[in-house]
């Protein structure tokens, strides 16, 4: 698909300013611009949790550049008009694992951790962003063809688990594990963990049982609400409920969200520690890659277009390395945040430069409001998250896959919800090779068994050759191969071949071809 140049790009914009097209898209990039602010909190949150919490307005006021960064890129220079870009839930799970270890060993509270939490985030991002950028230009985008598809699932519902056990992180302020978990059911932290799960729950619910646009976004205002109103009914006020921790603050005062510590980072960042995270951070770009070409793949259903996958690439890339200069997490292309504008009736490109200016307005209110924001309904809507992930590849695709398929996923998630998400990716890797090995074992390596009676060269030749030919081309066995050849075929392949030299009652083979 040929790259829409200047003039045309800008005509096109000029065309949607038309108000039976503005209309929809200025609705559209609203409602997403919001759901983008409260997704980048909750990844934030998912981060910078427990100690490293005071960090949070900065924080988020990075993520939401990079949220504003990768709405612009993607909204622009997507194949696709109508696609919108987001901060993902996969590598922001990746990333929060790297802040855990991080966090055992430097108290989060200290300005050195936060700056060494962002150098993590600002190296993942960038190496996201130049690998998509190699992927594309080397036209490499049909590689996820390639990867067996229930090795997919077990790496999405491995990201669900770590997803919802960020949620529940968010919601007690605590990190949940096997030792902490006698610690979620005294009454404290049931109050705080209890009605997120309702709510993730119901949001669940409420997404499987109905497709409007209107049910994520409204869902969140009506928790907002209903928390207020029942701080009303029982006489709790805003400071109880910060001392409770009910609610994200409280932060130092008079701190901005908007406060960019890149020079900062380079000098003051431990960098050895970063060094440590190398694996991790290695396994990001993998987990993005398969991620946003499985959603371009899905975008492209939904709008039953084909996009062009190594344009989306590119332009995801570009956006990820513009957005790593302030330490945003990686984003791409959002299957979900495309369909909802879809179902608008928008396909317009200001989708995503409207959802950018509500971001980037966000951005400069600063963390007076953030600090109001209850704790129930950010880590509800990541709880949510992997909730969706988990039932999908869990419960609803036991119905779709085959034994074998359905058993790999369960393996998968596993062996990241035991021994952690690099693990569950070797685990991965090795399954995928063992299903590549049993796929061509069973298939046929020889197309056509001949002799040299029945299948000959195009060679002309004499009448005595022909008779030659005739009356000793049993001597000649021909094996046709189709598929791959590896150690596995190879194997039965010789085995076929050692049975028909040992074959007494036919004519011994004095040619192999």
């Amino acid at each position: 698909m040929a790259q829409e140049t200047r003039p045309a790009l800008s005509s096109r914009l000029r065309a949607e300013l038309r108000p039976q097209l503005l209309i929809p898209a200025v609705t559209a990039g609203i409602v997403i611009g919001i759901l983008e602010v409260v997704l980048a909190a909750s990844f934030t949150a998912l981060i910078f949790f427990g100690d490293a919490a005071i960090h949070l307005p900065i924080a988020l006021g990075l993520n939401l550049f990079a949220a504003v960064v990768m709405l612009s890129a993607v909204g622009i220079g997507s194949s696709l008009p109508g696609v919108v870009g987001s901060l993902q839930d996969t590598t922001a799970a990746i990333l929060a694992l790297s802040a855990a270890s991080i966090m055992q060993e430097l108290p989060g509270a200290y300005h050195e951790t936060f700056l060494t939490l962002v150098a993590i985030t600002m190296v993942a991002t960038l190496v996201t962003g130049l690998f998509l950028l190699v992927l594309g230009r080397l036209k490499l985008g049909n590689l996820v063809r390639f990867v067996p598809y229930p090795v997919i699932g077990g790496f999405l519902a491995g990201t669900g688990w770590l997803l919802f056990k960020g949620g529940v992180g968010i919601l007690v302020d605590r990190s949940l594990t096997l030792t902490t978990l006698h610690r979620f059911v005294r009454p404290d932290p049931l109050l705080k963990w209890v009605p997120g799960m309702i709510f993730a729950v119901l949001l669940l619910l409420l997404v499987r049982r109905f497709q409007h646009f209107m049910i994520i976004p409204g869902a969140v205002l009506v928790g907002v609400a209903v928390f207020y109103l029942v701080l009303l009914l029982t006489d709790h006020n805003v400071l109880i409920a910060k001392v409770h921790g009910w609610l994200l603050g409280p932060f130092p005062y008079g701190q901005d969200l908007w406060d960019p510590s890149t020079l900062r980072v380079l000098t003051r960042a431990d960098w050895p520690m970063v060094l440590r995270q190398a694996v991790n951070i290695a396994t990001i770009p993998l987990v993005a890659v398969l991620a946003l070409l499985l959603n371009a793949s899905g975008i492209e259903l939904a709008r039953r277009r084909d996009a062009d996958l190594n344009r989306e690439l590119r332009v995801a890339g570009a956006g990820n390395v513009v957005a790593s200069v302030f330490g945003g997490v990686p984003g791409f292309h959002a299957l979900s945040l495309t369909a909802l504008a879809q179902r608008t009736g928008s396909t317009s490109r200001l989708v995503g430069l409207i959802a950018a200016a509500v971001c980037g307005a966000t951005l400069v209110f600063g963390a007076d409001t953030l600090s109001l924001f209850p704790r129930t309904v950010l880590g509800g809507v990541v709880v949510f998250l992997g909730l969706a992930f988990l039932v999908e590849w869990v419960v609803d695709a036991r119905s779709t896959l085959i034994r074998r398929d359905y058993v790999v996923v369960l393996l998968i998630l596993l062996a990241v919800a035991t021994l952690g998400f690099l693990p569950g990716v070797g685990v991965g890797l090795v399954l995928a090779i063992v299903l590549f090995v049993v796929d061509y074992s069973r298939t046929e390596v020889v197309k056509n068994e001949l002799t040299g009676r029945r299948y000959r060269s195009k060679v002309d030749r004499g009448p005595r050759q022909l008779d030659t030919l005739r009356d000793e081309g049993d001597r000649i066995h021909i094996l046709r191969l189709q598929g791959i050849v590896f150690f596995g075929t190879a194997n039965t392949l010789l085995e076929r071949i050692r049975r028909r030299l040992g074959d007494p009652s036919a004519t011994p083979v004095r040619f192999l071809l």
